[in-house]
């Protein structure tokens, strides 16, 4: 029986004394145990703790995402320097040592002498006085020797190593797109990334980006129309921007997938696996609120989350409905349909980097089945003349380009139809497919994109 391992603190350690570590640490176990997802879990852990500033709480964050995004890199060093395998380190001692060492690794603001006595302090504080010695020894030789890995010749493991991703997806990139390709996704995919809001126009967004006044860094998207960008918190929060009705938090690969449908004026729409409905409110904006958008979503609770944002949003157009998108069936033929389908999520690790070691080659195989049923299912609903948009924020060929030339192959009558006028015509490629990696990587936080990938498609007997 797989163990709990963030149960074995102590009886009373305090989960909230507002000490940055003590809450890093404490989280990392849980978002662990628990399959959590860091984002909703920190946002709601966070809430409870009393953080003596928002420096405190930053600093926590940092290191709990640190730790995710890095993790195989800090184990690796951890190892080394501790002169055994994690096999043989004491479970509960393992986060303490990945936050200790990310400290030392990545945080040139944090001293080295403090990043080491604050962690062996919180190894204390959760009641693992006992593993103080040790991982204090293992600190202070990750410090001495500054941080560096373990040599190897595996020129596939150190390149893991240093990208901060698991082996195998190293191995899926190089298969799927060369060495040369692999090499850029994994390093995009291993940035942190800078938070993108959509506005409803670009005056808006232009005026919203006025308004956002943060302490690092803030700009306009340079791919989506009416994007942009922050880094830092500010004094107009992603909040009060959503709750007026003024935004949304949306990546901006993300926002162009709507574009690539750009459905006509009072057409109806399917919108498949919709939720959370950021893209069917999109669309929903496209046809300024006419026409008719069926939302579907298999989870009424999501379903129920499109209604709620479509209601906030004050959009009429959209018809959230429970339903398999892989069996729903209706009446009426729809103009156009968007097929957001279920994907293994490799695109947006940057974004989710507890989910790269969590996924598995055999889990990502079940993918391109399911994303099957749910196209050759919704091409039926379309006209004739009427327009289908295949999307994923995967990375993987064989959930993009494999569903998609398969049912062309096996599917009569359709083809692909790249988009015209499109405000990201670069992100086209030669087959006519919208996809946003790999490419290079840049400087301009406004350029970046995660792992997204579409394909057009039109109807025509």
């Amino acid at each position: 029986m797989k163990k709990n391992f963030a149960k074995q603190r102590s009886k009373g350690a305090p989960l909230n004394n507002g000490d940055p570590r003590c809450a890093a640490i404490l989280a990392l176990d849980e978002i662990e145990s628990r399959s959590a997802y860091a984002d909703l879990f920190l946002k709601q852990r966070w809430a409870k703790i009393p953080f003596r500033d928002d420096r405190d709480k930053a600093l926590a964050t940092m290191l709990v995402y640190g730790v995710l995004r890095w993790r195989n890199r800090l184990d690796a060093i951890v190892s080394h320097c501790a002169g055994r395998p994690l096999s043989k380190i004491q479970r509960a001692l393992l986060n303490p040592l990945r936050v200790g060492v990310y400290q030392l690794v990545f945080l040139d603001r944090v001293h080295a002498g403090a990043a080491v006595s604050e962690t062996v302090e919180a190894v204390k504080t959760l009641g693992h006085s006992k593993g103080a010695g040790f991982v204090n020894a293992v600190l202070r030789r990750t410090a001495r020797e500054g941080g560096k890995l373990p040599e190897s010749e595996d020129e596939i493991e150190r390149f893991s190593l240093e990208t901060g991703m698991p082996r195998w997806l190293i191995e899926l990139w190089q298969k799927d797109e060369g060495p040369a390709g692999a090499a850029l996704i994994a390093r995009a995919l291993s940035a942190t990334p800078p938070a993108f809001f959509r506005a409803k126009n670009q005056s808006m967004a232009d005026e919203l980006l006025q308004h956002l006044k943060t302490p690092k860094a803030k700009g306009r998207g340079f791919y989506a129309p009416a994007s942009f960008w922050a880094i830092g918190g500010g004094e107009l929060s992603a909040d009060e921007m959503v709750t007026s009705g003024k935004a949304v938090l949306q990546g901006q690969a993300s926002q162009l997938i709507p574009l690539l449908l750009s459905p006509e004026r009072g057409a109806r729409v399917l919108d498949c696996c919709a939720a959370p409905g950021l893209k069917t409110a999109h669309i929903a904006e496209l046809m300024d609120d006419s026409g008719e958008i069926v939302a579907l979503d298999i989870h009424k609770k999501r379903a129920r989350m499109v209604e709620t944002l479509a209601q906030s949003l004050g959009y009429s157009s959209i018809k959230a409905i429970t339903g398999d998108a892989a069996k729903y069936t209706d009446e009426r033929p729809f103009d156009a349909a968007l097929l957001d389908v279920p994907c293994s999520g490799l695109g947006v690790l940057a974004h989710n980097p507890e989910r790269k070691w969590r996924i598995s080659p055999d889990e990502l195989s079940t993918f391109p089945a399911l994303q099957y049923a749910i196209m050759e299912n919704a091409a039926k609903m379309v006209r004739v003349g009427g327009v289908m948009v295949y999307s994923t924020c995967t990375t993987a060929r064989a959930e993009n380009e494999g569903v998609v030339k398969r049912f062309l192959a096996e599917e009569k009558g359709w083809e692909v139809e790249p988009p015209k006028d499109f405000d990201a015509p670069t992100l086209i490629n030669e087959e006519g497919f919208f996809k946003t990696f790999p490419i290079e990587p840049t400087e301009e936080n406004g350029e970046h994109l995660d792992g997204f990938f579409g394909a057009r498609l039109r109807r025509t007997r």
